[in-house]
């Protein structure tokens, strides 16, 4: 049976040298992960959306940035654009229809998220899990780290 993906966001908190993505971000969804799992790899496909990289494997080697998710629509848009061949790749590579995807985002990333959701191939990679979970109307980081918390204890 395969693995069950899980989405998070990147964080602001960076190591400041290139590393592989899960060890490059230091924020709280990741210090979560650690605290919960000695290696999140044995029981998810995790990939990570990042406001740079767009969607991506957590055992890319990335360089450290600083750059923050767009909000604007137009802004939006050029990002989905420029990732959206990616991240569908991304996404498809774990895509099985006898797992289940489990999307963790704060709000300006599941704008994004929504939007790649958008584009046709995305949208039908992400319709290949058995089943999905995106989490919704949470109200911070606390909320979020709650519901991650849940699904690493239960699945």
């Amino acid at each position: 049976m395969s693995k069950p993906t899980l989405i998070i966001s990147c964080s602001a908190a960076k190591a400041d040298t290139p590393m592989l993505a899960f060890d490059l971000y230091k924020g709280g969804l990741f210090t979560l992960i650690r605290a919960n799992m000695d290696d999140i790899h044995d029981h998810f496909n995790l990939l990570i959306l990042s406001a740079l990289y767009g969607l991506i494997d957590s055992k890319e080697l990335i360089e450290p940035y600083n750059v923050l998710m767009p909000t604007n629509p137009a802004s939006l848009n050029d990002f989905v654009l420029t990732h959206k061949a990616k991240a569908t790749k991304n996404l498809a590579k774990y895509a099985s229809t006898d797992a289940g995807v489990f999307v963790v985002l704060p709000n300006k990333y599941l704008a994004a998220f929504d939007e790649l959701l958008a584009h046709r191939p995305f949208n039908k990679a992400f319709n290949t899990y058995l089943s999905h979970y995106i989490s919704r109307k949470h109200s911070g980081i606390g909320v979020l780290r709650q519901r991650l918390k849940f699904i690493l204890e239960h699945h």
